[in-house]
């Protein structure tokens, strides 16, 4: 074995060795949102707004994180969930039950935000009117708003 491959496997081995613990996905994402968080709630922030705008190819970074790097992972995610069902955790129906009733879950989601928008017009709030206070259903940043003024 030659020394630079020798030595590109020892740099290699401890992030293997991360890689292999099924939490090592979960323990990234959370630091790349901390990252992030704190980033885009700094002084930098217009750099952080810039990166999302960064061209790449025919499109922005923005663009390629929502429609492909999300796109990947959902995929990833529906392969996992399958396997569990076929072959793991989930292949057994009293083991099942619990995520089972968490995927249904849904549906109490929206019987719940049901009620609440019943509360809200029953107390006479303006949210519901035509006219009321509207929430922004944009995903821009902060400093985006503000350049665009």
């Amino acid at each position: 074995m030659s020394g630079a491959r020798r030595l590109a496997r020892r740099a290699y081995a401890p992030i293997e060795r991360f890689l292999a613990i099924e939490a090592a996905s979960g323990i990234l994402l959370l630091v790349a949102a901390a990252i992030a968080l704190v980033w885009a709630n700094s002084p930098w922030r217009e750099g952080y707004a810039a990166l999302w705008h960064l061209p790449i190819g025919p499109r922005d970074l923005h663009f390629w994180i929502n429609d492909g790097v999300m796109t990947i992972f959902f995929f990833v995610v529906g392969l996992e969930i399958r396997r569990e069902i076929h072959r793991g955790e989930l292949s057994e129906l009293r083991r099942a039950t619990l995520p089972l009733a968490a995927a249904l879950g849904k549906f109490g989601v929206l019987i719940a935000s049901g009620v609440a928008a019943l509360l809200a017009y029953a107390l006479g709030t303006v949210i519901l009117r035509p006219g009321g206070p509207r929430v922004g259903a944009s995903t821009e940043t902060q400093a985006e708003s503000s350049t665009a003024d």
